[in-house]
């Protein structure tokens, strides 16, 4: 699964199937932990993209606050 943080993949003809997200997940304080979090942030989004049938998730964005991480982005399908 291709992960990008752009509104394209250059050279690919994209049919968008949807928002893709994971939430709420908790943060711990430590590098390890954290990089853990962000890992099973990563693991929810491709997930449910996956179940869409996607190639790629576009324009992904990442918010924390606190304690707590939201990502989201866009699932795609490569249509050439």
């Amino acid at each position: 699964m291709l992960l990008v943080n752009t509104d394209h993949i250059s050279g690919k003809v994209l049919k968008h199937l949807g928002l893709v997200s994971g939430y709420k997940i908790p943060l711990n304080f430590g590098t390890i932990v954290a990089d853990k979090t962000i890992d099973k942030a990563k693991k929810l989004i491709i997930e449910d993209a996956t179940s869409l049938g996607a190639d790629a998730i576009i324009n992904i964005r990442w918010i924390f606050n606190g304690n707590q991480v939201f990502v989201y982005g866009t699932a795609v399908k490569y249509e050439d």
